[in-house]
This record gives C-alpha cells, structure tokens and sequence, in this order.
C-alpha cells in the first residue's frame, strides 16, 4: 500500500518516457510482417472480423495486460498465431508488454503466464529486457523511483531469468563456480559490467553483471558471481 502512489508516479514517468523513445506497433511499419499475418492483398471485411473480436476470451481476461495485447490483436487486427509466427511482431509486443507491465502493475496469474509463454521467443525477450533497461535510465538519476521501478518489474524479472536459466542452464549456475563453458555466454561487444545488487535491487545479494552486444544481435544482460572471472578470460573489449 505504502508503494501504490510512487508505483503509479514511476509509471506515469517511465511509461510516458519510454514511449516516446521506443517504438510502437503503431509507428512500425507493417511490411516486416511475415506474409502469412496481415499482409495478403485480400481484404478482410469488418463483418467478418466482429465474430471473432468479440468472441475473443482475452478480451474479457481479469489480467490488464491480457486484454491490452486482446485489444491490440483485435486493432491491428492480426491473430495470436500471427502474432508468435514473426520474429518481427514479437519483438514490437516485447517492448510495448514491458511498457504496460511498468504502466498496469499486472501482477495477476493471467500476466505471468503471457509473459512466460511470450519470453520463449528470443526477439520477444531481447525486446522486453532492452525496454525495461530503458525504463530504468530514464529514472537512474533517483534513487527512489529506482526502487519503484524495482517493484513494478519483479514478477517480470523473475519471468525472465527462469526463462533463461532454462533456455541457457549453462551461464547461471546456482554455485559461484566459473563453469568451464562459461566464456561462451560472454562473447560480444561489452557494452558495460560490473558489481550490483541482482537485478539491481538492493533488496538481493551483491551479484556481478555484464551487459554485451551479440554480433548482429540486440543488447544482453547477464548475471553471475563468477562473470568477473570469466569476462577477464575472455578478453571482452568495450
């Protein structure tokens, strides 16, 4: 209770900023759509569309995020399958759910298990996180909204490295042992790294980050005691 004020201060900020620096489904253009979504030539009227927009269960979710991602299906209007068969979608619904997840506080079983589904998709999740880490510097200069920030991304943070640690079980194991693969989770462009509470919550343990740059990818953040170690084997140049 104490922190729904500056929770919904931190989101005005974060959310207002964050939109004007990030792209939406609405300024992208829609030819990197695949062609199998909403790019055939022929024209899908709107009496055929009404049946399913309104028959949509999302629409009528108890989760906001839920029905904000019904709605933006319905708009554009693309199905879900559409939806999860670009990589290029995916990743504009990665950066408009890390949006509103910071706006709405959906912490509801109905969020967490979009999120989960969606962060599978790598350009998804690569888009999320690069959203999220925007969030956070257009609010790093106080502490306070920091903190805010913090709460308003746990169940969202805690999606995303299960997800990870699932998908990539070797670069975060659960002993501060280097593994000996592990410089192959750190190849890249180092962006930035050093010593921090994880996921920058003071809340957690001193933890070690290193922020790379894939070739042809987009921005990672990876977290792991024995990072230092292997960063310095690795001979990563920023």
């Amino acid at each position: 209770a104490q922190r729904a004020q500056p929770a919904a201060d931190v989101a005005a900020t974060a959310t207002s900023e964050a939109r004007a620096n990030l792209p939406t489904p609405s300024d992208a253009a829609p030819e990197p759509v695949s062609p199998t979504a909403s790019t055939s030539p022929a024209p899908v009227s709107p009496d055929a569309a009404k049946p399913a927009r309104v028959n949509d269960p999302d629409l009528q979710s108890p989760s906001e995020l839920v029905r904000l991602e019904a709605q933006w299906r319905r708009d554009f209007p693309m199905s879900e399958a559409d939806v999860r068969a670009s990589d290029t979608v995916m990743g504009l619904r990665g950066e408009d759910h890390a949006i509103w997840i910071i706006a709405t506080n959906d912490k509801t079983p109905e969020a967490a298990a979009l999120l989960t589904a969606y962060m599978e998709n790598d350009s998804y999740r690569e888009a999320f996180k690069a959203s999220i880490v925007a969030a956070y510097k257009q609010v790093e200069n106080s502490p306070k909204l920091v903190d805010d920030l913090d709460h308003l991304t746990a169940m969202a943070a805690q999606i995303v490295n299960e997800v990870e640690e699932r998908l990539f079980p070797t670069p975060q194991p659960a002993t501060g042992q280097t593994a000996p693969s592990r410089s192959k989770a750190i190849e890249g462009t180092l962006i930035e790294h050093g010593e921090a509470p994880y996921q920058h919550n003071d809340d957690n343990q001193m933890s070690y980050f290193v922020t790379l740059k894939p070739e042809g990818g987009k921005p990672r953040t990876v977290w792991g005691v024995g990072l230092e170690e292997a960063m310095n084997d690795s001979n990563l140049k920023q």
